[in-house]
């Protein structure tokens, strides 16, 4: 029972970091449409877009670890 309950942690932990990722891009990305609408292109932009742009492609990485983790707890089961 013990190594299902760690799976479901890590499940737990990696759910949390996966919804933080996700306002961390929605408060990002309108920081940036304000910079863009107030025609402040600078430094701060783009890095502001290069952060937004690997903050996205984690969001597949962490799918496919709840993926695996979802399939090794119905195997324990």
């Amino acid at each position: 029972m013990a190594k299902i309950d760690n799976y479901k942690e890590w499940l737990n932990t990696l759910r949390v970091i996966f919804t933080v990722v996700v306002l961390v891009i929605i408060a990002l990305t309108s920081g940036l449409i304000t910079r863009l609408d107030n025609n402040k292109i600078d430094y701060f932009l783009y890095v502001g877009v290069a952060l937004d742009i690997i903050l996205m492609i984690s969001i597949p990485f962490v799918f496919r670890l709840m993926a695996k983790i979802t399939k090794e707890i119905k195997y324990i089961k």
